[in-house]
């Protein structure tokens, strides 16, 4: 006898299912793969975290923007310039 795979039926907005799809598209990936990712990083987070709070918000590596680097002081440049000794020797003719 054939035993069945586990399964979890989930009723989803159309609003969402439409957002679900476009991440599809953008990632490559189909929704099968992309809600077993979701899952199995909600329950990761669970064992390591012994916690979740709602609503959720997920801050993938590579994501999140690259942080600013700190400023950094400049110091001034200041000019050496020494004029010409004698009146003849001009710069400009």
């Amino acid at each position: 006898m054939k035993t069945k795979e586990p399964r979890i039926s989930v009723r989803v907005t159309a609003a969402l299912k439409e957002r679900i799809e476009k991440v599809t598209q953008r990632t490559g990936v189909d929704e099968t793969t992309l809600v077993r990712a979701c899952l199995e990083a909600l329950c990761d987070h669970v064992e390591r975290n012994g916690k979740v709070t709602f609503p959720l918000a997920l801050d993938a590596p590579g994501n999140s923007p690259a942080p600013t680097p700190p400023p950094q002081k400049i110091q001034p440049v200041r000019a050496k310039f020494r004029a010409p000794k004698n009146k003849s020797s001009s710069v400009f003719p």
